[in-house]
């Protein structure tokens, strides 16, 4: 996978942050400094779920270029049709206080799970030791500040388009899953 790839895939784990934080926050206000730390610990959290989804796919790949690709396209379209799950039913993660740590973990575990299908996905076409800098330095900064970003708005009440988001979101996910399966 390219560093386009990545950065389109960091953009739409972004979204999921975004729209998940914006709801939190918009419930019970966080401090800026905690705001900053939640960042943190949620751009890291999802490095490393990816990453371990690499490692995962990188341990029981097939090694045939038609099979990886084809289960690469597999798990991301899980990905994506739950996700258009969640936008069809309105879900928003509004019943977490992230201003509590073991909240925080829960969440970050909550979001994390999708982050670890995509680095599955990703790992049967990519190679974790040749991707990991391109996969970690777009996911760490997208997801810092698009979290951030989440933090800022729900402190101020902005209601954004929860639904439009997470459809942009799914649209670089389905942009991700034809590349890796159809477009080498």
């Amino acid at each position: 996978m390219s560093i386009i790839d990545y950065i389109v895939l960091a953009f739409s784990l972004g979204i999921m942050a975004l729209v998940a934080v914006q709801s939190c926050v918009s419930q019970t206000k966080v401090a800026l400094l905690r705001g900053l730390t939640i960042s943190s610990v949620m751009s890291l959290s999802f490095v490393v779920f990816v990453a371990l989804g690499m490692w995962l796919a990188n341990k029981v790949r097939f090694d045939i270029p038609e099979v990886d690709s084809m289960i690469s396209f597999g798990l991301i379209i899980v990905v994506v049709v739950k996700l258009l799950f969640s936008v069809r039913k309105g879900n928003v993660m509004s019943a977490y206080n992230i201003q509590q740590m073991s909240t925080l973990v829960s969440f970050v575990i909550a979001l994390g799970i999708n982050a670890l299908i995509l680095g599955l996905g990703v790992g049967f076409v990519g190679q974790l030791g040749a991707d990991i800098l391109k996969m970690a330095i777009p996911l760490v900064l997208v997801v810092w500040l698009m979290t951030m970003w989440g933090i800022m708005l729900g402190r101020r009440n902005v209601d954004i388009r929860h639904r439009r988001w997470q459809l942009i979101g799914i649209l670089c996910l389905v942009v991700i899953a034809f590349k890796v399966a159809f477009f080498k």
